[in-house]
């Protein structure tokens, strides 16, 4: 990543709840100098008829003009979230958007979302530590687990 991002300044952006440890180890391991942002994706279903809708909001509002974006997550699922926050920031003038993920699910991928950075790959039902929790618990643990 320093490669990739040499001479300039990064603008980090996590993705909460799960993002947010991974992206502390990833930002202190790299030498480019960064500026850290986190948003969260709030889910809206909107009425429409016979289909169903949902809206994605993500908060706060980053100004994303003319920077370097870095979305990090601790895991990419469906890339649907993913996607569309991407979407928004090349659509807000990013100079670049990138994404870093330590884990991926590639067999639950909806949409096609270009992955830059992906620690490891796996097709564990479900994960937790490092970030990643279930009903709010197992964020803290160290390291990465599955649940029986």
């Amino acid at each position: 990543m320093d490669r990739d991002y040499k001479g300039g300044t990064l603008h980090v952006v996590g993705i909460l709840e799960n993002g947010f440890l991974f992206m502390a180890d990833l930002v202190r391991a790299l030498h480019t100098p960064v500026v850290c942002h986190f948003v969260k994706a709030e889910m809206h279903d909107l009425p429409s008829g016979n289909a169903s809708l949902r809206e994605i909001v993500f908060t706060p509002k980053v100004d994303v003009a003319d920077k370097d974006i870095l979305l990090v997550d601790a895991i990419l699922q469906s890339g649907v979230t993913l996607d569309h926050l991407r979407q928004m920031m090349l659509t807000e003038n990013a100079r670049s958007v990138r994404t870093a993920f330590l884990l991926e699910k590639r067999e639950e991928r909806k949409v096609d979302l270009p992955t830059d950075y992906v620690g490891f790959k796996t097709k564990s039902k479900f994960l937790v530590g490092f970030g990643l929790g279930y009903q709010e618990k197992f964020r803290n643990l160290p390291v990465v687990a599955t649940l029986a």
